[in-house]
């Protein structure tokens, strides 16, 4: 599937920063959002990535930026006292996300109409990427649990996967088995998960998620040419057990 950058239609206003790259991969890993904005403690935005106007896409982070210190605050009144670690807000046109950062700094997601779902595995990606880019402490991009994978799908099954390109390349993916992940809010349908292994013999799991947008449990670079501790292959017992495809609640 082709990307194509999210691109106001009057245009930037501003000349993007590494920031905007960073935003604009979120938005082609989770399609359910249409505006991605980095906002200070005082709702600016810092850069974003938007398909639409600049002005609603500014206007809509600083309104966020006071809806999320009004829920943090009251969050914190409650039993526990633990911190706000995301929002999701529902109104009659739009859904939005927002997730605080270090310093004061949030991260806000316009989502399309009736949309309540955000992935965590893109957000962990992108929260990830702007902390390093930003000199927040943040994890290694190699350690994180789940990383966007280009995926061919079987013509028969577009839910299977056929081939997974590592570096440059395509190679093709034995499918071991398959498990089923719980349907969320304003998805159609679940998560399908797939355990497979590759030509060069490492074994990965593969997820598409409702929006079509497929991640995989190792980074894909270089993965075909090595067979580390994390790809030993499963006891005959276990493999058994993954080809009866479980649902995973």
């Amino acid at each position: 599937m082709k990307r194509r950058d999210s691109t106001p239609p009057e245009g930037r206003d501003q000349i993007p920063t590494t920031f905007a790259e960073i935003l604009q991969e979120l938005l082609w890993h989770e399609p359910r959002a249409t505006a991605a904005v980095l906002m200070d403690a005082e709702g600016e935005a810092v850069d974003y990535a938007s398909s639409l106007s600049s002005y609603y896409t500014k206007v809509a982070a600083a309104n966020l930026r006071v809806v999320l210190d009004d829920v943090a605050r009251a969050w914190r009144n409650l039993p526990g006292g633990e911190a706000l670690t995301q929002t999701v807000i529902r109104a009659k046109q739009r859904t939005f996300f927002v997730r605080p950062l270090a310093d004061g700094y949030a991260l806000a997601l316009v989502l399309r109409r009736r949309a309540f779902a955000v992935s965590a595995r893109a957000v962990t990606l992108a929260v990830c990427r702007l902390s390093k880019e930003a000199g927040w402490p943040a994890p290694l991009e190699e350690n994180l649990p789940w990383h966007p994978a280009e995926v061919e799908a079987s013509r028969a099954d577009r839910f299977r996967p056929k081939q997974l390109r590592t570096d440059a390349n395509w190679e093709a993916v034995q499918v071991l088995g398959s498990f089923v992940g719980r349907t969320g809010e304003g998805s159609r349908g679940g998560e399908k998960g797939y355990r497979c292994r590759l030509e060069g013999g490492a074994e990965i799991t593969l997820v598409r998620e409702p929006t079509g947008v497929w991640f995989v449990d190792q980074q894909a670079r270089g993965l075909s040419s090595r067979l580390g501790p994390e790809s030993v292959p499963p006891a005959p017992s276990t493999m058994g057990q993954s080809s009866a495809s479980p649902k995973v609640m």
